[in-house]
C-alpha cells in the first residue's frame, strides 16, 4: 500500500515538472512574439516618420526662392547645408543639381535615414522658377513636358473602417514616355505617404474620413513627374 502511494506521488511530481517545462516554453515563445511585434512596430514607425520628414523638407524647399535652392558649398550654390539632423535624430541629406545641365531647372534629392531603416529614404523632385506669362499677369510654373504623369488613377475598393480600413488605388503608365520608369510616389491629401514599383497601392489611413490621392512617376534619371488625376473617397 505504501509503495502504491509513493508511486502515485512520484507520477504527480513528474506531471508537475512537465507542466512547468511546457509553461516555460510557451512563455518564451510569447515573449519572443511580443518582442518581434515591438520591433516591427518600431520599424514601421520610423519609416512612416521618415516619409513625413522628407515631405516636410520638400515643402520647405518648394517655398524657397529659386536662387536660394542649392548647397552652401555646391553648384548650384544656395543656402542649404549638405546635411543636418532632425530633433528626433533622423539624418537629413540634400543634393541639388541642374537637370541635364539646364540652369533653369533644379533637381533636388532629399534623403532621410535613422537606425532600424533598411535603406535611406530618397525623394527626388524638380523645381523651375516662376515665370510671368506673356498673355497673362498670373504667375505660372514651367513644367517639362518630357516627364509624363500616370494616367487613369482610380479607387478600386474602399473597405473596412477605422484601423481596419483599406483603400486600394490603381493607375496606368503614360503612353510612350521618353524615359524609363523607376517607381511611383503616392500622395494622400497632398502629402507623400509611400513609394512603390507597382501600379497599385493599398492604403491603411486608420481613419473613416475622406481622402484624396494622386500619384507621380520617378523616372530613371531621378526626376519626379507632375501629378496624375486626383481621386477622392466618398
Amino acid at each position: 500500500m505504501l509503495n502504491r502511494i509513493r508511486q502515485k506521488d512520484g507520477f504527480t511530481l513528474i506531471e508537475a515538472l512537465i507542466s512547468i517545462i511546457l509553461l516555460s516554453i510557451f512563455s518564451l515563445m510569447l515573449v519572443q512574439g511580443i518582442r518581434m511585434a515591438v520591433i516591427a512596430f518600431n520599424i514601421n514607425k520610423v519609416n512612416t516618420r521618415a516619409v513625413t520628414i522628407a515631405n516636410e523638407e520638400l515643402e520647405k524647399i518648394r517655398s524657397m526662392s529659386f536662387n536660394d535652392i542649392g548647397l552652401s558649398e555646391g553648384n548650384p550654390q544656395g543656402i542649404l547645408d549638405g546635411q543636418k539632423y532632425s530633433e528626433d535624430g533622423f539624418l537629413i541629406e540634400y543634393n541639388v543639381i541642374y537637370k541635364n545641365g539646364d540652369s533653369r531647372i533644379k533637381q533636388i534629392m532629399v534623403s532621410v535615414y535613422k537606425e532600424l531603416m533598411k535603406d535611406k529614404l530618397e525623394v527626388v523632385t524638380e523645381i523651375a522658377p516662376l515665370t510671368l506669362s506673356e498673355e497673362s499677369s498670373e504667375t505660372s510654373t514651367t513644367i517639362s513636358q518630357d516627364y509624363l504623369p500616370p494616367r487613369n488613377l482610380a479607387i478600386i475598393s474602399d473597405t473596412g473602417s477605422d484601423i481596419n480600413r483599406r483603400i486600394l488605388i490603381e493607375w496606368e503608365d503614360p503612353y510612350n514616355p521618353d524615359f524609363a520608369i523607376n517607381s511611383y510616389n503616392i500622395y494622400r491629401n497632398s502629402s507623400l505617404i509611400s513609394n512603390t514599383i507597382l501600379r497599385t497601392y493599398e492604403d491603411s489611413p486608420n481613419d473613416n474620413g475622406d481622402f484624396s490621392y494622386f500619384v507621380t512617376i520617378i523616372y530613371s534619371d531621378g526626376t519626379e513627374s507632375a501629378g496624375s488625376n486626383e481621386v477622392t473617397t466618398q
